[in-house]
This record gives C-alpha cells, sequence and structure tokens, in this order.
C-alpha cells in the first residue's frame, strides 16, 4: 500500500474529534504563516492624511485573538497557563523581529500590548464548553467541524459579513461625517461577524441553547460590558494601550462572564 492510500485510510479511520482537531491545527499553522508575513512587510513612511487610516493596534488585537481560539483548539496543549506563555512570548518575538526583518518599522509597546490583550481576552473562554450540561452542544459543534464543507462555508460566510460590514462602517463614515473612523468599523465588523458565524453554525450543527437556563442574568452582563466598551472608547485617554482595543478586551471578558451565568 503507497503513501496516498495510507493517508486516505488514515483520515478515513479518524473520529469527528480528531477530524475537528486537525482542521483546527491545520488552519492554525496557515493564520500562523499569514500574520507572521503580514507583520514584517515593509511599511510605508507616515503620510499626515493617508487615504486609509488603519486601525493597527486593534489588528493586533484582533488577529492574535484569533490565533489564540486557532491554538487553543487545536489540542497540542491542554494546560491554559502553558498556552498564555506561548503566545505571549511568540507576539513578543513577532514585535522583536520586525526592527530587524522589516523596512520602516520599529518596536512598539502599543502593538504588543495590544496583542498580549487579544491573546488574554481569548483564554478567558478557555474551558466554555466543559460543563457536563453542554456536552450534547459540545458534541453538535464537533461533528458539524469536522466535515470540511462546513469549514469552508462557515469561513467564507464570517470572512464575507466581516468584509461587507467594515467596508460599510468605514465608507458611511467618510461620506457622512468626512472622517475615516477604521476603528470603529473593525470593531462593528469583528464582534458582528462572530455573531454571524455562531448563529450559521448553530444553524448547520442543529444546535439548541436549552442548557442555557440563565438568559436573561446574562443578557444584563453584556449590556453592561457593552456599555463599558461604549464608555472606555469616550473617556479612555490612551498612554500605552489603545481605548478601542480596552474596549474590545472589556467586552469579550464580559461576554465570557454572560455565557458563565447564563449556565
Amino acid at each position: 500500500m503507497n503513501n496516498r492510500a495510507l493517508q486516505k485510510l488514515a483520515l478515513f479511520t479518524m473520529t469527528k474529534i480528531d477530524r475537528t482537531t486537525w482542521h483546527f491545527r491545520v488552519t492554525f499553522v496557515l493564520w500562523l504563516v499569514l500574520l507572521t508575513i503580514g507583520t514584517h512587510l515593509p511599511q510605508d513612511p507616515p503620510v499626515e492624511a493617508p487615504v486609509f487610516e488603519s486601525p493597527d493596534k486593534l489588528l493586533h488585537f484582533v488577529f492574535f485573538g484569533v490565533l489564540t481560539f486557532l491554538f487553543m483548539c487545536s489540542r497540542w496543549i491542554k494546560n491554559v497557563g502553558i498556552l498564555w506563555i506561548i503566545l505571549t512570548a511568540w507576539a513578543l518575538l513577532d514585535e522583536l523581529s520586525q526592527e530587524v526583518l522589516s523596512t520602516n518599522r520599529e518596536i512598539s509597546k502599543e502593538d504588543f500590548l495590544a496583542s498580549a490583550l487579544g491573546i488574554f481576552a481569548v483564554l478567558c473562554w478557555y474551558g466554555a464548553f466543559r460543563p457536563p450540561q453542554l456536552m450534547c452542544m459540545k458534541n453538535s459543534i464537533v461533528d458539524s467541524l469536522s466535515n470540511v464543507k462546513n469549514w469552508l462555508l462557515l469561513s467564507l460566510f464570517g470572512c464575507a459579513v466581516f468584509s461587507v460590514i467594515a467596508a460599510s462602517v468605514w465608507l458611511g463614515s467618510v461620506e457622512l461625517y468626512g472622517e475615516q473612523q477604521s476603528q470603529l468599523a473593525m470593531a462593528i465588523a469583528t464582534v458582528l461577524s462572530v455573531a454571524s458565524a455562531m448563529f450559521f453554525l448553530k444553524h448547520v450543527a442543529g444546535i439548541q441553547f436549552d442548557a442555557l437556563k440563565h438568559k436573561k442574568n446574562a443578557g444584563l452582563i453584556l449590556f453592561g460590558s457593552s456599555l463599558l466598551a461604549v464608555a472606555l472608547v469616550c473617556t479612555a485617554q490612551p498612554v500605552l494601550i489603545n481605548a478601542w482595543v480596552l474596549a474590545m478586551f472589556a467586552f469579550v471578558v464580559g461576554a465570557r462572564t454572560a455565557w458563565a451565568t447564563a449556565l
């Protein structure tokens, strides 16, 4: 039996958990490569009125948060403390290497702190599906994500929603107010694309939320977290941490608290 046939046999004999884990691992490696390339591309010198104002700090928060989620679900390492150390060390190494390997890039404490907060915020969700009453929900998600087709559909759907919302908010702010709101566009697009992906997964996997007994209390916490996020954007005076990063951090951690309260 040749190698190709052995590979097919190995994939065929994988359990659904194994296939889902394999998909997370492949996606993690691809995202890691793309993220590392993106943070080391040559950067144009700053200009007074750029055509597009990049939400740089928020990008670090979101993209390293995605990296953390994929690594967490890859099941290579199951200790949350070790996960935090590895990912934070990688974020630091990624930042330190930019000045050496890239053109017009400098080491930025603000970028590293944004990445570190994104990592910590997502790691707060570690074990979110561990309670016994969520076992059916977890199995439904695993069954769905063991299918490559569902992975591709979920990825395309999430990316499409993110792109449409981000572009719409950005263009709307330019047309209505004559100024770019790149960070607002990024924040709204991130939250709504994640929510849309969750609803899409709910439909595909047929997930039931019967285990969430205290939805009203959870809703109040989520609403309070949203108000806190808005307050941080409006009042925070950033020194090393961008106000939008603080707001997103508060919202993600608040959402995790709401999820735990709902059980």
